[in-house]
């Protein structure tokens, strides 16, 4: 059963242990500075997709992957996973945890460029929050299989930059192109643009959970293999 009491407890732990790791605040930071530097005359659609993605992979996926590994790492784990908290707790705290954080610089994100009354802000932000929660899993699973930190950001380092450059440099390869299509990524890109067009944005949202889906099924399986300590 959740316990709201032992979840929040985790959350406000977590904070601190951000607040002082910095692969974590480097991940934070990396999108909105860029978004500083990159903003031009007027909105700029190719941008904010191109942060937006970016945020989400740095800022979800590996805030995701570091917390997991550095609770491995010093095994503090071992202690949270044999008091009354379970491992299903620690997860969901570090799901809520990174995701509500990388919504909100999203917002920041949409703030900056300028994209306050071109894009309707509350779509916006529910389609990053789904679009981050596949990111997050993908973190979550490279932090359980990984031994510890080190490791894990190694690991997680090449997953993201794929995610970003594959589909500029796969145009062209027709089964490729599907793949990446029906990607959480690609859906979360491309649902922006149906969003600043005034489209609906279900279909997007639908494939999004769907990849969802599977890596949740990937994730329970390495989590029966590897569990929540080595």
């Amino acid at each position: 059963m959740i316990s709201l009491r032992k979840i929040g407890a985790i959350c406000a732990k977590q904070l601190k242990v951000m607040a002082y790791n910095l692969f974590i605040l480097v991940g934070f930071l990396a999108a909105p500075i860029m978004a500083f530097f990159m903003r031009g005359d007027g909105p700029d659609g190719f941008v904010l997709s191109f942060l937006i993605l970016i945020n989400v992979l740095f800022a979800g996926a590996n805030t995701m992957c570091v917390l997991i590994a550095e609770e491995k790492e010093k095994h503090t784990l071992n202690v949270l996973i044999t008091s009354t908290v379970s491992g299903f707790d620690f997860l969901i705290s570090n799901l809520i945890i990174t995701v509500g954080i990388t919504v909100a610089i999203n917002g920041i994100i949409f703030f900056i460029l300028g994209f306050q009354g071109v894009l309707p802000f509350v779509p916006f932000l529910l389609l990053t929050g789904v679009g981050v929660m596949p990111a997050a899993l993908i973190g979550a699973i490279i932090g359980i299989v990984t031994k510890n930190q080190m490791t894990a950001t190694t690991a997680i380092v090449p997953v993201m930059v794929l995610l970003i450059y594959i589909p500029a440099f796969m145009q062209g390869s027709f089964f490729v192109e599907n793949i990446i299509y029906y990607g959480f990524a690609e859906q979360m890109v491309s649902g922006l643009t149906s969003v600043y067009l005034g489209e609906s944005i279900a279909v997007n949202l639908g494939v999004i959970a769907l990849n969802l889906f599977v890596l949740m099924v990937v994730f329970g399986l390495c989590y029966r293999k590897k569990g929540l300590v080595n």
